[in-house]
């Protein structure tokens, strides 16, 4: 949390964000999600930050990169997106350590005034850290703002 609280004031954009965790699962469970887009730096990337928690009490910190690339006409985005996670398991999901890789994809539209709407769909795993990788996938709706006077 206090990653999203430092980051509100140089921050591009703030994003809110909820949906399906673990959706591949006869287990999925709610999720929800705050965080911080900040200015595209050098080829367009631009770094992020944020937290997530689930219904069952999992949560995950996590810093990355992600890259908007324009979609045709009308404010359409598509972004891939990379960064590592600090992962605590809840009641019901263990990923097997507390390092974790969140790597996905999402598809946006500017709606005008700063405000932009989202779908992203990502997996969160160890990548083979631990002996134990299930991995999770998550299908989010976002809801991404920039502050006043950026």
């Amino acid at each position: 949390m206090l990653l999203v609280a430092a980051a509100p004031a140089a921050a591009a954009e703030l994003v809110a964000s909820g949906g399906a965790f673990n959706l591949s699962s006869d287990k999925s469970e709610a999720e929800a999600g705050l965080g911080a887009r900040f200015a595209p730096r050098a080829w367009g990337i631009a770094p992020e930050t944020g937290v997530t928690v689930s219904g069952e009490g999992s949560f995950w910190v996590f810093g990355g990169l992600r890259r908007d690339f324009a979609v045709g006409s009308g404010g359409w985005a598509v972004a891939p997106f990379w960064g590592v996670a600090l992962y605590q398991a809840g009641s019901e999901r263990d990923l097997g350590g507390a390092v974790e890789f969140r790597s996905g994809i999402e598809l946006s539209r500017e709606l005008g005034r700063g405000r932009r709407l989202g779908l992203a769909f990502y997996h969160l795993s160890n990548a083979g850290l631990y002996d134990f990788n299930p991995g999770a996938n998550s299908l989010v709706v976002t809801w991404a703002w920039r502050p006043a006077g950026r």
